[in-house]
């Protein structure tokens, strides 16, 4: 008879992606984050920006994002706008591409799904996220290599921080 069962220890430089990874696919799969609610259309839609007092980066700085937005349509396509060229686009093999849509999973939480080519950081592919609160405000986390950043929505009569 088994009494105990030990977990594996990870080394180090594995265990923090590969936490984020469980706590991020747990999270789509369970229903909500800890900061996730449930979905109004009036949530999503409208020009994400970057969070830049929440950018850790060793590779980046808020100016390589000077410009950058998200802007999520009704239908809830979205599509980067406004990627300044010259360093930030410098620092990847190609134009990066980043463009995607929001949904409403069966449970009323909301998602995005998205696709990123070419962004330093980051492996190109598809990728899921929840949409998040912090602040009081509609927050996307990505998490790359080294760095997480965080686009959230400006409203009409919404001061940019």
């Amino acid at each position: 008879m088994i009494t105990s069962i030990s977990k594996p220890k990870l080394p180090k430089s594995l265990s923090y992606p590969l936490t984020a990874a469980l706590i991020a696919a747990s999270s789509l799969i369970s229903g909500c984050s800890t900061h996730e609610q449930k979905a109004k259309p009036a949530d999503i839609h409208g020009t994400w920006e970057l969070d830049s007092k929440n950018l850790r980066s060793d590779t980046y700085t808020v100016d390589d994002f000077r410009g950058f937005a998200v802007n999520i349509h009704p239908d809830g396509n979205f599509s980067a706008a406004g990627i300044p060229s010259g360093q930030f686009l410098n620092k990847g093999p190609g134009k990066a591409d980043f463009k995607g849509t929001w949904k409403l999973r069966y449970d009323g939480y909301n998602y995005i799904d998205f696709t990123i080519k070419n962004l330093p950081g980051y492996t190109s592919g598809h990728y899921s996220r929840p949409i998040e609160w912090k602040d009081s405000r509609r927050v996307i986390r990505l998490s790359g290599n080294d760095f997480v950043y965080i686009v959230r929505t400006r409203n009409s009569g919404e001061q940019t921080p």
